[in-house]
């Protein structure tokens, strides 16, 4: 499907201006059938269809989004999750806690340990040199791995996509394109897959800042939690 500048998202997606969310759905799904690179389309064509689908679909509920930029999680699955923003105060009001109190804490700890939230963006390249998707995870993984910005961050950002995936998939492979893919956004929790067993990554222990939500998540390695039981 090959467009300009100019080129509408209605016209990329094949549908009517004011065509329902139904109809948006339907459309995107075809295109996917034959555009995405699993399939043997191009990357750019595919990335061109699923923007079309996005604007579409957040002029039809701006409360429907995705994940890292903003990117369907798993095409094959076309599922979409509330604004994480929004879902995140939600939970807090009707839990009672106060989100911006919460922000405000995790801030301040970032600040006394000498840290700093970075984007790095969500798009990376595979081994063929095709731009992935949803890659934020890894990216920021990797960034905190080599302690500063490098010409490897990006290389290191695959590698670790490839060995913790491996991992995953090892233990349930029926994840395959569902959980675990290639433009399928990362769970934190995969870190518990290689931090307790893979022979360099269970040296490491890592925490994740949501920067959301002000909570932290706390991923001890093998080798630490190890010494932690020698000391007791």
């Amino acid at each position: 499907v090959p467009t300009t500048p100019e080129t509408s998202a209605e016209e990329v997606l094949g549908v009517k201006q004011g065509a329902g969310t139904e109809e948006v759905k339907a459309a995107y799904k075809k295109k996917v059938l034959t555009s995405h690179p699993d399939k043997g389309g191009d990357s750019e064509t595919f990335s061109k269809i699923r923007d079309a689908y996005l604007t579409l679909t957040s002029k039809l509920n701006p409360l429907e989004v995705t994940t890292c930029r903003g990117l369907p999680e798993a095409p094959q699955n076309d599922f979409q999750l509330r604004n994480h923003q929004a879902l995140v105060r939600e939970l807090f009001e009707k839990d009672g806690v106060d989100l911006d109190q919460s922000l405000r804490r995790q801030a301040q700890a970032l600040d006394e340990l000498g840290l700093r939230a970075k984007n790095l963006g969500a798009v990376n390249q595979n081994e063929r040199g095709e731009d992935i998707f949803n890659q934020c995870f890894y990216l920021a993984l990797a960034r905190s791995y080599l302690g500063s910005d490098s010409d490897s961050l990006k290389d290191t950002a695959l590698n670790l996509k490839r060995t913790i995936e491996a991992s995953v998939l090892q233990a349930h492979p029926e994840w395959s394109n569902s959980r675990v893919g290639e433009d399928v956004q990362a769970f934190s929790d995969f870190l518990f897959y290689v931090l307790g067993t893979h022979a360099l990554l269970s040296e490491l222990s890592v925490a994740v800042f949501d920067v959301t939500s002000g909570g932290v998540e706390l991923y001890i390695g093998g080798v630490w939690k190890l010494a932690g039981d020698k000391c007791r």
